[in-house]
């Protein structure tokens, strides 16, 4: 029986399509190139939208562009 699939597995999936060239932008103020989420936990963010929680991330390269937002109101 296979094991069921983490979050973890899922988003090496998704972030699978993008390559190593790919520029990442977020706006948890995590600092580096390549932030680790979980050395880094979120202390902060400067919110998108009228939420109070409004985390997102922005995958841009030459072929595409990802946004993966979350918004969860007060």
């Amino acid at each position: 029986m296979m094991e069921p699939l983490t979050s973890e597995t899922w988003a090496d999936v998704i972030m699978s399509r993008f390559p190593g060239d790919t520029r990442f932008h977020s706006n948890l103020g995590w600092k580096g190139d390549h932030p680790d989420s979980y050395e880094q936990p979120v202390t902060g963010m400067d919110p998108f939208s009228r939420f109070g929680w409004d985390a997102g991330l922005i995958a841009v390269n030459d072929a595409e562009v990802g946004v993966f937002w979350a918004f969860e109101p007060i």
